[in-house]
């Protein structure tokens, strides 16, 4: 508790040097006179800002290169994502081509095997219908006497 209200005096100490230094701030020449935030304690006037853009621009870049480089890394790593994603079904889908495959081998063998068990008892019922009807012809003769 005791630290709480430390802290809290801490921050009005501070927000009071903020204002302070808000009404010390001049403006700058030759722009309009507006609104302009409080500085913080750490914080160069506007003037002195806008006279070293390059090197303000070199420490955004120093600060923001190790984020940068990460997102670079997971941009890369989310550009291959689908690769092994679509490598993985492409293989699925052909491995259910050669099973539909192999079925239908399966199928057309099965039917070869039927027609060629079909024509192998067909012959024989042929054959023995052919010797009935013979043999009943030369039954036929033999009472007729020819």
């Amino acid at each position: 508790m005791r630290a709480l209200l430390e802290r809290s005096a801490q921050r009005a100490e501070r927000d009071g040097q903020v204002d302070a230094r808000a009404v010390q701030a001049r403006p700058v020449p030759g722009l309009r006179r507006k609104w302009q935030r409080p500085m913080a304690a750490n914080e160069r006037p506007a003037q002195h800002r806008a006279q070293m853009p390059e090197l303000h621009v070199a420490q955004v870049a120093q600060r923001d290169a190790p984020a940068r480089a990460a997102r670079a890394v997971a941009a890369s790593r989310l550009r291959w994502l689908p690769v092994p994603v679509m490598l993985f079904w492409m293989v699925l889908l052909l491995l259910l081509l050669l099973l539909l495959l192999l079925l239908l081998l399966l199928l057309l063998v099965l039917l070869v095997l039927l027609v060629l068990l079909v024509l192998l008892v067909l012959p024989s019922a042929w054959a023995q219908r052919a010797r009935r009807g013979q043999a009943a012809r030369h039954c036929a003769s033999a009472v007729v006497g020819t």
